[in-house]
């Protein structure tokens, strides 16, 4: 079985150069299936709130390529954050 690892690729302003792609580890899954995988990711991506979003509540919306793409839910704009699945080598 294949070891995976769930990330988050967020956008994190700074003052100087404009907004920076920071990758988070959102939880280290161990050893699954590919299908297991896919739907911890999910569970997890339900649960992660992003430092971007300065406590606005997250939406997840699934994306073709079994990512997971978490917009705010405010009127304010705020970078999105896309939670992945990568197998661990």
């Amino acid at each position: 079985m294949a070891k995976w690892l769930v990330i988050a690729e967020e956008l994190i302003e700074s003052d100087a150069a404009g907004p920076q792609p920071r990758i988070r580890l959102v939880k280290d899954l161990g050893e699954q299936t590919p299908e297991r995988a896919r739907l911890r990711l999910h569970e997890e991506a339900g649960r992660y709130k992003p430092d971007s979003f300065n406590g606005a509540t997250p939406v997840a919306c699934r994306d073709g390529d079994h990512s997971v793409l978490l917009v705010a839910t405010d009127r304010k704009w705020h970078p999105p954050c896309v939670v992945r699945l990568v197998e661990r080598a």
